[in-house]
């Protein structure tokens, strides 16, 4: 047998402290495995301590070990002598209040001069959800303890105040989180992924050496930022959460130093800034995207990132963040030269946007612009940006939507506007019929003043109509087109004056669609452009789902 599975009736379990625990302690001692198993689980055992056979040197086969729900347990089973243990994970342990001696050595062997490490073979630790847990205790061996440790987790603890092993030579992976009493620093020199989210006070220390691990840091998501002496080298992904008067982060460039030479991602999640940024904003040259969500006083970041110039940077998102006051954003393309991504979502206080590009070099990589839900906004100017894609949601102030120079750009892929229900036909200057590669057009959810478009014509596209069973189209839809091929409507609607022939006529059509008129000029060359007439149901805010 390799592996074992012990549990005990959950829904039985009780505190009683008595006859109870200790009969279950016995129950526990008679079913002692053999010592080649290699993976032992015991969960809601009911006994105050383990039996001695939980920690025992000769389970030397032993590699993964997990104890979960046993809640009678003060102490934890002396697990620090099993030579071949790698996996170890403990949770919901609500007795045990101290880890001390007791977890490091088996029996009476202890000795704070032992030479032999604990825990010699493990490699991942794991403590959650342990709700009186107050002190961790180190063993003070002379070889340290976790010699292999690369990963180690310690979540939703709330009293633990300390200590933590001082240092993990081998630790690459660490994970604090819910820890608001813990007061703790330690050494790991070759980290590669930190989280450390609504901790006390925890502080990454900067090796004797320096951190001379040259291998990439993947990532770091830290709440605290300035507990920081200095960020590990080579971080790729920094995530900032729930830090106030987050502006120094920026005017002392601690992302921006050479250490982190590689940082390609810089998230910055529910921070807020108390007053505008000194300087302007410099990222660093390597920085691909920068996501920033749910933050407040936006305006104190937007005004220094904005007047900077950022040669590298390829993805800009804004979501669900909010400005003090009503807010006008300029966005030069010029200053992003490789931006080919933007997104602005949920941003409240934000009235009036332009996105421009620069008339001395109209080129530009944006291929995708989205704005949605910015339940403020009433102007919008967009690009003329070759092969581009908009797509404009739930804005339901938005009376203007303005183009800069002569229109849409000839070769605009796609448009979609969604519930945006002020804006008119008529306060738009579509230029659809310079729209040679435009391949799909959306108008659909609340638009519902914009029925024709007068003195505009399409090259090639297919005009599909669906206005959906519950909510049948009330007004024509008038756009002249050159053809129309298929038109999906619970009825028939007179587009422009012409021929119809009947969907019978058509080869492979479904009894459905037979219910609808085809209007049919005499063009072939044929791209899509849909005009949705109405909200779906399933798609709240969001309009026709992109394709």
């Amino acid at each position: 047998m390799s592996e074992l599975n012990l549990y005990w009736n959950y829904k039985n379990a009780s505190d009683d402290q008595g006859d109870v625990a200790q009969n279950e302690r016995d129950i526990l001692r008679s079913l002692q495995p053999h010592t080649n198993v290699k993976r032992l689980s015991i969960y809601y055992f009911g006994g105050l301590s383990f039996p001695d056979w939980v920690g025992d040197p000769l389970f030397s086969n032993l590699v993964f070990l997990e104890l979960g729900n046993c809640k009678n347990c003060t102490s934890l089973p002396p697990l620090g002598q099993l030579p071949s243990l790698k996996h170890l994970s403990i949770f919901r342990m609500k007795g045990v209040e101290r880890v001390g001696s007791e977890f490091y050595h088996y029996g009476n062997a202890y000795s704070s001069n032992t030479i032999k490490p604990y825990f010699s073979s493990l490699q991942t630790l794991r403590f959650d959800d342990m709700t009186n847990w107050e002190k961790w205790l180190c063993c003070g061996c002379r070889r340290g303890e976790f010699a292999r440790l690369e990963e180690l987790d310690i979540s939703h603890c709330p009293k633990l105040i300390g200590k933590l092993p001082k240092q993990l030579r081998s630790l690459k992976k660490l994970q604090i989180v819910g820890c608001g009493s813990l007061v703790a620093s330690l050494r790991a020199p070759e980290i590669r992924v930190l989280r450390t989210v609504e901790n006390g006070k925890f502080r990454l220390k900067r090796p004797a050496s320096g951190f001379t691990n040259l291998l990439p840091t993947l990532g770091m998501e830290i709440s605290d930022i300035s507990q920081l002496e200095e960020l590990p080298p080579r971080l790729e992904n920094l995530r900032i959460r729930k830090c106030d008067s987050i502006e120094w982060v920026f005017e002392e460039r601690m992302v921006h130093t050479s250490t982190c030479c590689l940082l390609q991602s810089l998230s910055i999640t529910s921070c807020g800034f108390s007053r505008p940024l000194l300087d302007t904003v410099v990222l660093p040259t390597t920085l691909k995207s920068l996501h920033i969500l749910d933050c407040t006083k936006l305006e104190f970041l937007l005004h220094g990132l904005l007047r900077s110039h950022h040669p590298f940077l390829e993805n800009l998102s804004i979501t669900d963040s909010s400005s003090c006051n009503s807010l006008s954003l300029s966005l030069s393309l010029s200053i992003f030269p490789r931006l080919n991504g933007i997104i602005i979502s949920g941003f409240e206080g934000l009235e009036y946007l332009s996105v421009s590009i620069s008339e001395e070099d109209p080129t530009s990589p944006l291929n995708r612009l989205k704005i949605t839900e910015c339940p403020d906004i009433v102007y919008i100017e967009l690009p003329t940006v070759e092969s581009a894609r908009y797509f404009i949601y739930d804005c339901r102030k938005l009376k203007l939507l303005a183009v800069q120079g002569d229109g849409l750009p000839s070769r605009l892929r796609e448009l979609q506007i969604s519930s945006c229900d002020q804006l008119t036909s008529n306060q738009v200057d579509w230029g659809l019929q310079r729209l040679a590669s435009l391949t799909k057009f959306t108008i659909s959810g609340g638009c519902q003043d914009v029925e024709s478009f007068p003195n505009q014509k399409l090259n090639t596209c297919l005009l599909v109509v669906d206005n959906g069973a519950k909510s049948p189209c009330t007004q024509a839809c008038k756009i002249p087109l050159p053809i129309v091929r298929k038109i999906r409507c619970p009825m028939s609607l007179n587009l422009f004056s012409g021929g119809t022939i009947s969907e019978d006529s058509l080869p492979g059509k479904t009894e459905q669609q037979k219910d609808s008129r085809i209007l049919c000029p005499s063009t072939s060359d044929l791209f899509f452009l849909l005009l949705l007439c109405y909200k779906p149901e399933n798609k709240k805010g969001r309009g026709v789902e992109e394709e």
